[in-house]
């Protein structure tokens, strides 16, 4: 019985994300070649044919097309440029007074460039899907979040057109759901090893168990190039590498502070999820370095690009510096500093989730009251 119900629900969940991702492209498609922006110009003509003449000449300064930097965009509308391989050439005249253009190619030259963006997006709400699926463990919350992601009328308008911002929300959506899914598989502090005298090295490595730096690898890995995908569509998703470390700080509260009593088993959780940490901000740098190969000729755009942008450098240090302190300390000190605190911020743990709910009301009131007024 309860088979035959489970069975009827998967069916119910598919059919209405299916009817959604139709719902999203039939939207997607009205008027989808019918009207211009003002900046796609920039990445249709020069800036996504510019990556790929960058990578076919070796030249591979050039890979850096923009301060953005939008390599993304190169991946997914640049799939147009298998169709329209001179895009310039929509432009008859281009002056301080005039820009004129083959006006008949417009139609031709949006569907070609934006359709991809288009497709990419509605399919890659599947994979939020699969993610938000494993963070809840429940199918119908996974469901709802990804029906409001397909038919939200903002998110739909930006997959309509060529600009980092179209693929920003989805990569930046799963990095942050991939980590949080790495954090929920990780292994719960009850069921680490008893003996005490097993090296966390060997625990870390044994080839037998299915985890690794306290969670499954591939969410690991997930979250490492999704954030890597994000960094290289806009530079602003930087933010996520204290955000993540945030978040760290908060499951440590919220689960580790019941384990206080236990020391080994706290130790071991914070060593791991920390070493985590690290390994994951390595991906997304060798990510970033690989699709944007211009950091190997000026390192300087690894830093300016990545863990250094617009004033994050100092940030960087800070949360690098508490992470090699997290790790020292359960090395060194055997975990007592981070028992310490946690034990003395357990007050915290029915304080913040309650400001949290708060804040979201007053952000969901405030969305309310501005629609209403028609601000």
């Amino acid at each position: 019985m309860e088979k035959t119900k489970k069975g009827k629900n998967n069916f119910y969940i598919k059919f209405l994300l299916a009817v959604s991702v139709i719902i999203y492209f039939i939207f997607g498609f009205n008027h989808l070649t019918k009207f211009i922006t003002s900046d796609e110009h920039y990445w249709v003509y020069d800036r996504v044919p510019q990556y790929w003449e960058a990578i076919s000449n070796q030249k591979w300064k050039k890979t850096r097309v923009n301060d953005k930097p939008g390599i993304t965009l190169a991946y997914v509308s640049g799939i147009g440029l298998l169709w329209d391989k001179t895009p310039r050439d929509h432009m008859i005249k281009d002056d301080t007074t005039l820009s004129a253009y083959h006006s008949e190619r417009t139609e031709k030259l949006n569907l070609t460039f934006r359709l991809p963006i288009l497709i990419f997006n509605g399919f890659f709400v599947l994979v939020l899907f699969w993610l938000i699926k494993k963070v809840t463990e429940n199918d119908w919350i996974a469901l709802l979040s990804s029906v409001l992601m397909l038919l939200s009328p903002i998110l739909l308008g930006i997959s309509q057109i060529v600009n980092p911002d179209s693929l920003l929300w989805g990569f930046s959506t799963a990095s942050i759901f991939a980590f949080l899914a790495f954090i929920k598989t990780s292994t719960p502090p009850h069921q680490y090893e008893k003996n005490n005298d097993i090296n966390i090295s060997e625990q870390l490595h044994d080839k037998n168990k299915q985890h690794w730096c306290g969670g499954k690898r591939k969410f690991a890995i997930l979250s490492s190039i999704f954030l890597g995908l994000a960094l290289l569509t806009k530079y602003v998703a930087a933010i996520l590498f204290p955000f993540l470390f945030l978040v760290i700080l908060f499951y440590f509260l919220l689960t580790l502070s019941d384990q206080i009593g236990n020391t080994e088993k706290s130790k071991k959780k914070i060593l791991e999820l920390s070493v985590a940490y690290f390994a994951i901000v390595v991906g997304y740098l060798v990510v970033f370095s690989l699709l944007m190969p211009a950091v190997f000729i000026r390192s300087k755009y690894l830093w300016t690009g990545t863990i250094g942008y617009e004033g994050l450098g100092n940030i960087f240090w800070i949360v690098a510096g508490l992470n090699f302190f997290l790790i020292m300390d359960c090395e060194i000190f055997e975990g007592k500093v981070a028992k310490f605190l946690l034990k003395n911020l357990k007050f915290l743990k029915n304080i913040l989730p309650r400001i949290f709910y708060i804040f979201l009301i007053v952000l969901t009131l405030f969305v309310l009251v501005n629609w209403i007024s028609g601000n």
